[in-house]
């Protein structure tokens, strides 16, 4: 097992953990079904999807897509990028097929199908994305006819969708509801035609949508699925693998003491701790694991992870912003707590609507008793020591 404790997915003997979840996911796609997979970045979602994608490839009957929105700006470069995506040979009847209906314009099929480069000049590529918007119908109802009457399966896996939904909205482009719309219907009516999908990102699609007043409805067919966190054993069982892996010789003390500084148990959290450990150029005794989390794990991990809800603490302005600072007060010293516990103690207008907006950011999520509690251990941890 390699200890990849950076940016990129893993997946077979690289993957460890999250079976049950796996292998869920999987069954549902192999049915045909559909579903939404939400989760803090960076904690585990596109390993997952790497390793149901690797699993799906090695059933023949079945062709698999893989999309990552977050380096998209449109949906221009959503269609292009699934024509670079689609096996060759599928792309190419794909491309034959729309040829054939005469509907779209030639050049459109062209650009996005990569047979001609689009011309890099001043306002080109606004120009294909009006092109494709002004064609979306066309576009989605024949290549969901396509889909529907090829004899493998097709399975669409899409990272980030949110992320690319985020950029559009906050563009200065015109329309931007109606091509974040098109994006949504296509991607539904492609479902409809028989395409399971899966959809995966590190915001809530659902209360994304209704922030920008789109109906949730173009979500239909998508069964939400929540990424579950490490349970202890799945950590300790990581930390054996790596230890038995690189020959560290790790004592099950030290192992434990590892879990217990940790604040979360997040694959990357362990396989970085393990890093810093395996590069130690000393005896590894409890008071070097003690120096080494204070020193580097835990500061690297605050690198990682606090810029990101710093960013998102952003979208909170003027008295939304009191409130949700009320909030997170209140729930960092008493979580879990419930709806009812905080509308009592944060008696502001607009309470129960920054409640769900933090959610939605995920600074905040619920457990199976609905209580409200920090999505991270590291977050809760973080927002204490700033409001002391």
């Amino acid at each position: 097992m390699e200890n990849i404790a950076g940016n990129n997915p893993v997946s077979g003997k690289n993957f460890f953990g999250r079976e049950r979840f796996v292998k869920h996911l999987f069954s549902l796609l192999k049915k045909g079904n559909s579903f939404l997979l939400l989760g803090i970045r960076r904690t585990g979602k596109s390993s997952v999807i790497e390793e149901i994608k690797r699993r799906i490839i090695e059933e023949d009957e079945i062709e698999v897509v893989y999309l990552n929105c977050q380096r998209y700006k449109g949906i221009e470069e959503l269609y292009k990028e699934l024509f670079l995506s689609l096996p060759r040979d599928l792309g190419e009847r794909l491309s034959r097929y729309l040829s054939s209906t005469k509907k779209i314009p030639k050049k459109i099929i062209d650009v996005i199908s990569d047979h001609v480069e689009e011309v890099k000049v001043a306002g080109s590529g606004v120009k294909l994305r009006n092109d494709i918007i002004d064609y979306a119908d066309p576009l989605r109802t024949e290549i969901s006819r396509f889909f529907s009457k090829e004899k493998k399966r097709i399975i669409l896996l899409i990272d980030e969708l949110p992320f690319l939904i985020e950029k559009i909205s906050q563009s200065n482009k015109d329309n931007v509801l109606h091509e974040i719309e098109s994006i949504l219907i296509t991607l539904r009516d492609w479902r409809n035609s028989k395409v399971a999908m899966s959809v995966c990102g590190s915001l809530n699609l659902h209360q994304q949508l209704e922030e920008l007043g789109i109906s949730r409805k173009l979500l239909a067919g998508l069964i939400t699925q929540q990424l579950p966190v490490f349970t202890k054993a799945e950590a300790e069982g990581l930390l054996q693998k790596l230890n038995e892996s690189y020959e560290v010789n790790l004592s099950d003390e030290i192992i434990e003491q590892i879990l217990s500084l940790l604040p979360d148990y997040v694959p990357l959290f362990i396989q970085y701790f393990f890093h810093v450990i395996q590069i130690y150029e000393g005896q590894i005794t409890a008071d070097v694991i003690e120096e080494l989390y204070k020193e580097e794990v835990y500061p690297q991990l605050d690198r990682d992870f606090i810029y990101q809800f710093q960013e998102r603490l952003k979208v909170f302005k003027g008295n939304d912003l009191a409130t949700a600072r009320s909030i997170l007060s209140y729930i960092a010293k008493n979580q879990p707590i419930s709806t009812n516990n905080i509308l009592e103690i944060v008696k502001e207008a607009n309470t129960y609507e920054i409640l769900m907006k933090l959610k939605v950011y995920e600074f905040l999520t619920t457990n199976s008793d609905l209580k409200y509690h920090f999505s991270l251990n590291l977050i809760k941890d973080e927002w204490k020591n700033l409001n002391r």
